[in-house]
């Protein structure tokens, strides 16, 4: 696949992609929020987070000669008013990854990022239809996801106008975005659109959830909707750049 890589830009082939996200009061997540990002709220004030968790099969320069690094990443997120354009950015709120020479890396681009413990296994039948994702792991305490696939696409999310509508704001953010050291940085992405399965999850214990949302244990285990996807292909344009 021939990408737009910049000589800066990471490239990141992710494999078994799990995205469980929940629909709250956008009250409830704009505390969490720095001063002047604005939420991308839907319906009657509400916004959505997303936990992703995901195996990074490959991350390297995508231009230059560079080491390949291979771990496992978690993510809370949500969304937020993009820089340019129309299309929700993603505004992370906190993240750990497996590698440590791939967290001091990207602590040396100024992203915060935790160091964590995670196990990921799924399987899928000939048809490529997920039968079994599981997942454990240990970020500041253990955490557990038992999923499995129930429809090959998401044909429709309240309040969204059809699936594809809750596909783009869920999982085809082009930006991203952060908060350091008191400030806000933007990295721009390219990747082609997903083409999400949707799943049911017969167990999620994720304190981190609750600390860094305030969700309590039985909102944790009754997302609104949860998505996977076998294989992603991402572009990151680094370093980051400031939020005017």
């Amino acid at each position: 696949m021939n990408l737009p890589a910049r000589w800066t830009s990471v490239e990141l082939i992710l494999q078994d992609v799990l995205y469980i996200s929940y629909r709250l009061p956008a009250d409830r997540v704009r505390p969490h929020l720095p001063s002047g990002i604005s939420l991308a709220t839907v319906g009657e004030d509400e916004v959505f987070v997303t936990a992703l968790i995901t195996r990074v099969e490959r991350a390297r320069l995508a231009r230059l000669p560079s080491p390949r690094w291979s771990y496992a990443q978690v993510g809370i997120m949500t969304y937020v008013q993009p820089t340019e354009g129309t299309q929700p950015a993603v505004f992370c709120l906190r993240q750990g990854v497996t590698h440590a020479r791939w967290a001091r890396v990207l602590r040396w681009f100024g992203v915060p990022v935790d160091e964590v413990a995670v196990q990921i296994r799924a399987e899928r039948t000939k048809r490529n239809e997920y039968t079994t994702f599981r997942v454990q792991g240990d970020w500041q305490g253990p955490f557990h996801v038992e999923a499995r696939q129930v429809a090959p696409r998401l044909e429709s999310l309240p309040p969204f106008p059809s699936g594809m509508d809750a596909v783009i704001y869920l999982v085809d953010a082009l930006e991203g975005l952060y908060a350091a050291n008191g400030r806000v940085y933007r990295v721009d992405m390219w990747h082609p659109r997903p083409q999400p399965r949707v799943g049911e999850v017969s167990r999620v214990e994720f304190p981190m959830l609750g600390r860094v949302l305030d969700l309590s244990p039985e909102e944790i285990v009754q997302p609104t909707v949860v998505l996977m996807a076998p294989r992603n292909h991402y572009l990151l344009h680094l370093p980051p750049r400031r939020r005017a």
